[in-house]
Formats: structure tokens, sequence, C-alpha cells
């Protein structure tokens, strides 16, 4: 009996120990092994894109990097200046500090959003619908709920670009309270058209993008393939974090400056970089003018040129009116754009370089409201 009571005994510490022990474990990322690969489709004629439901908004709906899932969170919870500060603290052997995603999984790593596989961090693996669970889990602690719903079937299946988005923007959502993105984490959502990248655009630096809006990071993304579309993207600073979706696929460049026109082509210079585009020589438009442009698949298929304009003393630069000593205050566009013709090429400006006191810019008007101003004196 005594014996039977000392197993019993025995018996039951051990079970105590196996409860604390699993109690106290560390929650790591679902290891990958190289016989267990994230399962990707097999169909070659599945779409990369499809329509999301509601929006008419093009999503992506390809497999997402754990890199860029590293990128995304790195820059929600950190300035880009900072990412780059950190000491480098992982020793992966599949990334270097020469890969573009290597100081966003340092940052990860660090911080303790991601933690490597048994085959490293597996940068450029699609991140499997259990990992996406578990990390949103991680960075919505306090909040219960599974912002990935997976079986034991699929958990090993990559989530997709769209469906990942989604699901980080709602477990964002969750953590922020009554604060905004901007507020929370200093995110916002943007739409722009891209004029330009580094494929087309010699000038521009690699993962530097040109657009209606001034010049953004895309730093491991493709974004080609939206040429002269508008887009929805989420940023941080200058950066982008995410693709939302496309907007327009034939928008309106608005307020750009007219550099050179000849023979069946203009080129304009909008957002810090000029782009030469087809059309037709009967609605050329006037080159040093302002002018609204409808693109349809890459080509200027409608002009709508801008020639009132105003050169008066500036008084005030607000957020919604510029107010000149003649005119009073005259109402703005909310994107009206700032350009500077000093010198050989014209130069991106914001409204700080309207300097109160000067009258060094023409002001273009459109429908009574200021839509550009060009700087074309300088101070004397």
């Amino acid at each position: 009996m005594k014996k039977k009571n000392n197993k019993i005994l025995l018996f039951s510490i051990l079970w105590i120990l196996v409860i604390f022990s699993s109690c106290g474990s560390k929650l790591e990322d679902p290891p990958i092994t190289r016989s267990e690969k994230p399962k990707q489709s097999n169909n070659s004629n599945e779409p990369k894109e499809q329509n999301q439901l509601g929006t008419g908004k093009k999503v992506m709906n390809i497999p997402i990097s754990r890199a860029m899932v590293a990128k995304m969170i790195a820059l929600t919870f950190n300035d880009l200046g900072d990412i780059m500060a950190f000491d480098r603290e992982i020793q992966f052997e599949d990334t270097d500090p020469n890969q573009w995603y290597d100081p966003y999984i340092n940052t990860v790593v660090i911080q303790g959003f991601m933690q490597g596989t048994d085959v490293g961090f597996a940068p450029l693996d699609p991140l499997t619908m259990e990992q996406a669970n578990l990390l949103l889990q991680r960075i919505a602690s306090d909040v219960s709920t599974s912002f990935v719903s997976f079986s034991a079937k699929n958990r090993k299946q990559p989530i997709s670009y769209s469906q990942w988005v989604e699901a980080y923007l709602n477990c964002l959502e969750k953590g922020r309270k009554d604060q905004s993105l901007q507020e929370a984490y200093g995110l916002t959502k943007k739409n722009i058209i891209v004029i330009g990248t580094p494929a087309n655009t010699s000038s521009l630096p690699s993962w530097s993008m040109g657009t209606d809006q001034g010049i953004y990071g895309f730093t491991g993304l493709a974004m080609d393939s939206y040429m002269d579309q508008k887009i929805q993207v989420l940023l941080k600073g200058n950066e982008i974090l995410a693709f939302l979706g496309v907007v327009e696929e034939n928008p309106t460049i608005t307020h750009a400056y007219i550099q050179n026109t000849e023979q069946e082509q203009l080129t304009i210079f909008i957002g810090g970089i000029q782009r030469t585009y087809a059309c037709e020589e009967s609605i050329l438009p006037i080159t040093g003018n302002i002018a609204d442009l409808t693109l349809q698949q890459g080509k200027v298929v409608q002009v709508k040129g801008y020639q009132e304009e105003v050169r008066d003393r500036i008084l005030q630069v607000g957020g919604n009116h510029i107010e000149l000593a003649q005119h009073k205050k005259l109402p703005v566009w909310e994107d009206m754009k700032v350009y500077s013709t000093v010198g050989e090429t014209p130069t991106w400006k914001g409204k700080s370089a309207l300097l109160v006191g000067t009258q060094l810019a023409r002001f273009i008007l459109k429908e009574g409201k200021i839509c550009a101003a060009i700087i074309d004196q300088t101070p004397t």
C-alpha cells in the first residue's frame, strides 16, 4: 500500500512539472522543415490579382513573404531611421546586410515579434496561415480573437498578400483603441499615381518610385505593373508599407507642369521626376503651362490646360488658402502643386517654398482656386 502511494505521489509531481514547463514555454514561429515547406498552388493560371468584394479595387492574390511581413511590422512600430540604426544582432545564414530585408528582420527579431525557424529565418518563404495567426496574436496580445482562421488541413498553406494585409490592418485597428492609425502608429493611407520607377526613370535610386504626390520608397515590393495607375498604399513617412489596391486604371494626373512638347509627345514634370507620354498632336498643351492629363493605357488621351494666373505679394500661406496683397484670400485645391523653374530643370517644392512678403511665384487658377504655383524668380 505504501509503495502504491509513493507511485501516485511521484506521478503527481511529474504531472505538475509538465504543466509548469509548458506554461512557461516561449511562443515560437511554427518551424518550417525542409520536408515541410508551405504548400503553394500548382495552378499556373491562378490570377495574381482579384477584385476585392464591395470596393472595386484590385488586390494582390499572391503569397506574402516572411521578409515583407517583417518590413511591415518593423515600420509600424519604428521609424525607418531607428531601424537602420539598430545594432545587427541576428546571425541567420540566409540573410546578410546586403539584402533589402536584413534590417527589418533584425528589428522584428530584436523586438520579439518574429523568430527564426530550423532553416534560418527563411525570408523569401511564404508566411503560412498558422504563422500569420501567431504573429497577429503577439501584436494584439490583449485582444482575445483569432485574426486568421485556419484548419489542420491548411495551416501550412501560404496566406495571400491581400488576406494578410486585411488581417494585419484589422489587428492594428483592434489595438489602437480610440486613436487613428496616424496617431497610434504614424501610418497613413494615400492614393497615388505611379509615374516612374527605376525601370523607366534612370534618375531614380533603387527602390524609389516617382508619383504625382512625390517620391516614395517601395523596398521589396513589385510596383512596375502598376505604372500609370492610381493605387492606394499604406505609408510610414515616405516609405510604402503595403499596397492596398488599384483605385483607378486610367486616372487623371492633375496640375502637371508641361516641360516640353514635340511631334505627338509631351514631357511633364511632377512629383520630382519627368516623364514623356505619347499624345495626339491636336491636343498637345502649351509648354510651361499647368494641365490635367487623362491617361489610358499609358497614353495621354485628354488634356485640359489652365492659363489664368496672378502674381502678387504673398501675405499668408494657409492650409486651404493663400492670402495675396491685391487678391485677398484665394482658396487652394487640396492637391495643389508647387514647382520651381529657377535653374536649368524644374524642381519639386512644397508650400514652405512660398515665402511671405515676396512675389516670386505666379499662381495658376482653376475654377477660381489656386491649383499650382510656379516659382520663376529668385530673391534679390
